[in-house]
């Protein structure tokens, strides 16, 4: 879950960039909530803007 891959970098026109950044944390909500027993997630560098801690 680091910067600059989850969320990848998003286009510079500001609709698709909206919808890009949507679209991915649409992808990481669907992938925590199919965990069954445990979730872990991890980073190296700077954390993700999705998972603020």
């Amino acid at each position: 879950m680091a910067e600059g891959v989850v969320p990848a970098p998003p286009p510079e026109e500001p609709y698709a960039r909206a919808r890009a950044l949507q679209r991915e944390r649409s992808i990481l909500f669907v992938a925590c909530t199919r965990a069954r027993s445990m979730l872990y997630i991890s980073h190296s560098g700077r954390g993700s803007p999705f998972l603020p801690l």
